[in-house]
């Protein structure tokens, strides 16, 4: 829950240092969709945020003005990604992969043990993923933030082997990285997406079909 953490208390944290210290999001991966799982009995990540509402003393950190929009029952999408994200007032870079691993093998399987690949039927299920995910991917800022968002089959770009050869708009992540850093208001709003087609496209051009039928 690292970035999902970073994402729900930014704000608050960069509230009572003001003046004493700058704030700036590093937010890698914790973009939550409202997406169905595949397989029958699964627990949504929905239903998941709700009940972590349910028992968990979190209610400092939500965001006031999306509790006000999401008022009572609805307070739990204040601490869910595709809500959240338009009330974060502080500078962050979302880095986010269209085929997540987590988020897809999350509605495929009981327990989410690391990447690994999909057969025929599964494939279906992450392209709709896909599909809603870059629906959801937020397209207003305030501040100085920016989005970058591969087509990769892979949980936390920053950890993966391949962080050099991703690319999105024709920039890797490490390169924005450092354009965000040195220079925020460059890159304010921008939207790196990749719009390459097929399954894992933005490692393997025209999609991957290393896959278990």
């Amino acid at each position: 829950s690292g970035a999902r953490g970073a994402m729900l208390s930014m704000d608050h944290v960069a509230t009572h240092w003001v003046g004493k210290a700058d704030l700036i999001g590093l937010l890698d991966s914790p973009l939550w969709i409202p997406v169905q799982p595949w397989r029958a009995g699964l627990l949504s990540l929905e239903e998941q945020t709700k009940k972590v509402l349910d028992v968990a003393n979190v209610t400092q950190f939500l965001d006031r003005t999306c509790l006000q929009q999401f008022p009572g029952a609805l307070r739990w999408r204040c601490m869910f990604g595709a809500y959240v994200l338009p009330f974060i007032t502080s500078p962050f870079l979302l880095v986010q992969s269209q085929y997540d691993s987590f988020g897809i093998l999350s509605g495929l399987d009981l327990k989410y043990s690391g990447v690994r690949w999909l057969n025929s039927t599964e494939l279906v299920y992450a392209e709709a993923y896909r599909k809603a995910l870059v629906a959801n991917l937020p397209r207003e800022f305030r501040g100085d933030s920016a989005v970058f968002s591969s087509a990769c089959y892979v949980h936390c770009t920053f950890q993966s082997e391949q962080v050099f050869a991703l690319r999105a708009g024709g920039v890797s992540l490490p390169e924005l990285l450092e354009r965000w850093l040195v220079s925020p208001a460059s890159v304010r709003g921008a939207w790196f997406r990749d719009d390459c087609t097929g399954f894992n496209c933005g490692l393997v051009a025209g999609g991957d079909r290393a896959i278990v039928t």
